[in-house]
């Protein structure tokens, strides 16, 4: 009799149980189980195998394979339902549709016949959306997503996800996006603010809609961009590491020959560049990290701490854009166009909000309206400009074009006659010489093409001494001075569309506009007024003397917008004037022959040019200077004096801030104005320069002169 058979049979049920599991488990092997239990290999392998099989009979299907599960009528509704799902559910093209048709059911069927289907399931959807109540949303999420080419707006309640606004449109502008979301107004749809990116049209179209309902920013979008700008030049850092290590192995390899003199100044260079590559790397990441931690988190500092962080970022990243402008320079961009998305919501400004007229810009801190012109704020629209500086010079009628890096004259070319003023269009993309050609019949603008620094063919019109544009940009306003009248033409042709007559404003030329855009102050030069402009209903609303005696020039209004300083060159110093209630409210003296008017960048301070002399045509080497006014305290905080004298006219202020660039206007010469120290240095010009304009500049768009940017 065999022992194991009879060990086996006397095992206990639960060590019977036990023995399969373990055989299965193979943490001992078939013999030392046997060995261990006192019973034959076969029996262990007897064990094993029921247990296999019974785990076989448990978890397989009961049904076999060729076995028909069920049966469906495939109908035409059924399969109108298979493709819409196809689409909606598997998110297949339409290809990949006619293909499943095809190959699987055997249906022929074309791509046309698909995407008609499509139309049809979204027009029966359509009137079941309509009939949907939406007073329930509070938070609407709207953006702009592509069908190919084509804009399709979207709008989703953030709570529970419904899309209340899907819709293939031609155009994304702001009617566009207006009707629709007034036609979900319709539905009951109020929501206590909605979130979305800076997209103009889309901005505009809800504040059209829904003027009092804010649209706070969203973030997604320039994290997103920073993170892969981070990403791409941390490999870019890695691959310039990879490069020097092949070098150095490469080295090593030639020095072994006798020849690894010619490869060393190879890897220095390529040492250079791996560690300009780490840096920019490293110094991109921080800054991203910053930007998602510190600023755009939903628990941080509070909102001026958040701004001056932005600010900062985007002037790191400014310094640093030319080491890699191609990848750094949109991404810079897209960064102020969010940040100024962002404030102009209402609930990312800690400042009111600012009503403006249709169209404008929106007012993005209305405690500050050259926050947009600050530092680092260039356009995407400035790109491609030159930098330079470009000189009107009345008497030679001619413009000359200075290199601001090297402070030397680089271009010169004939204009028309009497070149007053060097324009940036509304929408940046041209600079216009105002040519009045003073006595004569033949005034003329001449355009500049800021990308190539060359001038255009020349467009006739009637004494264009200086030009301004509306705030929503759709019209150019030509100051035809000896006509004491404004004529308003197409911003882009020049074409005439009407007139408007001041005539007790004898020498209208300068003006600025009120913070929302309703009405501008032009000053008289020849009769010590200002005047009243209504933009909304295009007419004059009156006249205020500021002094009988008095030549205004240039005005411009405080970044609150509560008050306009205008320079006076006869008063030798700068009126304060209340705009809204058109009263004279102060005086402040800076210097012989008050003229030009130029806020800093950062909006604190307002840079005055003092002629030097009370004269139209005064003497070379006058008293010449540029005061300083604090726009806080409305004083008086410095005064630079032209060494040797001169004739400080008019200009504006370097990109960065740093250097004030203004037209001697009796020394035909230009001076660059350090604006921390008030140093001077001297370009010599054409004959009598006026108003140069420096290019480009920061902003959104220009509202004319040498460079009113908002």
């Amino acid at each position: 009799m065999n022992r194991s058979a009879g060990v086996a049979a006397k095992l206990p049920g639960s060590e019977r149980k036990q023995l399969p599991v373990q055989a299965l488990a193979g943490a001992e092997t078939i013999s030392e189980l046997s060995a261990r239990l006192g019973v034959s290999r076969k029996f262990v392998y007897a064990q094993r195998g029921k247990a296999s099989d019974g785990l076989n009979d448990a978890f397989s299907s009961a049904v076999p394979d060729e076995e028909v599960l069920f049966q469906l009528p495939v109908t035409r509704p059924w399969l109108r339902q298979v493709m819409l799902g196809l689409t909606l559910i598997c998110r297949s093209s339409y290809r990949g549709v006619m293909e499943f048709m095809r190959d699987l059911l055997g249906v022929s069927i074309s791509v046309g016949s698909v995407h008609n289907l499509q139309q049809w399931a979204a027009q029966q959807a359509g009137e079941i959306n309509r009939d949907q109540d939406l007073s329930g949303i509070r938070v609407g999420l709207h953006d702009e997503i592509f069908q190919g080419s084509r804009p399709v707006l979207a709008g989703v309640d953030a709570q529970s996800i419904y899309c209340y606004l899907l819709a293939a449109e031609k155009h994304r502008d702001g009617d566009t996006w207006g009707v629709h979301l007034l036609d979900a107004s319709r539905q009951g749809l109020d929501p206590d603010y909605t979130i979305a990116d800076a997209g103009q049209g889309l901005r505009a179209g809800q504040k059209a809609a829904w003027d009092d309902t804010p649209c706070h920013g969203d973030v997604f979008h320039i994290q997103r961009q920073c993170e892969a700008l981070a990403n791409t030049l941390g490999n870019l850092a890695r691959g310039a590491r990879t490069r020097r290590q092949k070098l150095g192995a490469g080295i090593d390899r030639a020095r072994a020959r006798g020849r690894a003199g010619r490869f060393a100044a190879a890897l220095r260079r390529a040492r250079q560049a791996e560690a300009q590559a780490d840096e920019l790397a490293r110094d991109v990441r921080t800054l991203t990290q910053w930007l998602s931690h510190d600023i755009l988190a939903l628990a941080g500092p509070r909102l001026a701490t958040r701004q001056a962080l932005f600010d900062f970022i985007v002037g790191q990243l400014l310094a640093r854009e030319s080491q890699d402008a191609r990848r750094i320079r949109p991404v810079r961009v897209a960064l102020q166009i969010a940040l100024a998305g962002f404030c102009a919501a209402g609930a990312a400004s800690a400042a009111s909000a600012v009503t403006t007229v249709a169209g404008m810009p929106p007012v993005v801190r209305s405690d500050n309206l050259y926050s947009e012109a600050g530092a680092g704020h260039m356009s995407l629209a400035v790109a491609s400009a030159l930098p330079r500086v470009y000189v009107p010079n009345l008497r030679s009628n001619d413009v000359y074009v200075i290199d601001p890096a090297t402070l030397k004259v680089v271009d010169r070319f004939h204009v028309g006659f009497s070149p007053q003023h060097v324009v940036p269009a509304w929408d940046l993309q041209t600079l216009w010489v105002a040519n009045n050609a003073e006595g004569r019949p033949d005034g003329s603008l001449t355009p500049i093409d800021p990308k190539t620094g060359k001038p255009g063919k020349e467009i006739m019109v009637d004494d264009p001494y200086n030009m301004y544009f509306t705030p929503d940009g759709k019209e150019a306003i030509v100051v035809a001075e000896a006509h004491a009248r404004l004529d308003f033409r197409d911003a882009h042709t020049m074409a005439l569309k009407s007139s408007l007559e001041a005539p007790q404003c004898k020498g209208i030329n300068h003006a600025d506009f009120s913070i929302d855009g309703k009405y501008a102050l032009f000053t008289c030069e020849f009769g010590g007024k200002l005047a009243k402009i209504d933009l909304v209903n295009r007419k004059v609303v009156g006249y205020l003397e500021l002094d009988r005696k008095g030549m205004p020039q240039d005005i411009r209004i405080s970044p609150d917008g509560k008050v306009f300083y205008v320079a006076d060159m006869m008063a030798d110093g700068v009126y304060v004037v209340d705009g809204d209630n058109f009263t004279k409210i102060g005086f402040l003296k800076t210097g012989v022959g008050t003229h030009g008017l130029y806020p800093s960048r950062d909006g604190t301070r307002l840079y005055v040019s003092n002629r030097g002399s009370n004269l139209v045509h005064g003497p070379k080497h006058g008293k010449g200077s540029v005061s300083v006014i604090d726009f806080a305290t409305r004083k008086v905080v410095a005064n630079w004096p032209i060494p040797g004298g001169g004739s400080p006219d008019m200009g504006n202020v370097s990109p960065d801030g740093k250097m004030l660039w203004l037209s001697g206007r009796f020394d035909d010469v230009v001076y660059a104005i350090d604006t921390t120290t008030g140093s001077v240095k001297s370009i010599p010009v054409g004959a009598e320069p006026h108003g140069l304009t420096v290019w480009p500049q920061p902003g959104r768009y220009s509202l004319g002169h040498t460079g009113n940017m908002r």
